[in-house]
């Protein structure tokens, strides 16, 4: 726990330094589109366009991955299933003693 907060605060100062380094206005011009702000919107707007880029570019490995676990694990209760039917089965019975 001391660890995470730890790494929260040197991070929020990274940023916070980040931020004030890099307030200058920048023009930005994109298919037509136009926008003018400070540099670590721009920076900050691209960084997160990313993370939701690769996010959704992982979403239909996550979503196989998910279906392949459950489909192992019906497959693994079967077979604990048939294992423990066999030890049942080569039990020897206090009758056939």
């Amino acid at each position: 726990m001391k660890f995470a907060l730890i790494v929260a605060m040197i991070l929020t100062a990274l940023i916070a330094t980040f931020s004030l380094q890099n307030s200058q206005s920048v023009q930005v011009q994109f298919l037509g589109w136009y926008f003018e702000g400070a540099l670590v919107f721009v920076l900050l707007l691209t960084f997160a366009i990313g993370l939701l880029t690769m996010y959704f570019a992982a979403l239909p490995g996550q979503f196989r991955r998910r279906r392949e676990i459950a489909q192992l694990k019906k497959e693994l209760e079967k077979f604990r299933r048939e294992a423990k039917r066999l030890a049942t089965e080569g039990k020897p019975s206090i009758a056939d003693e």
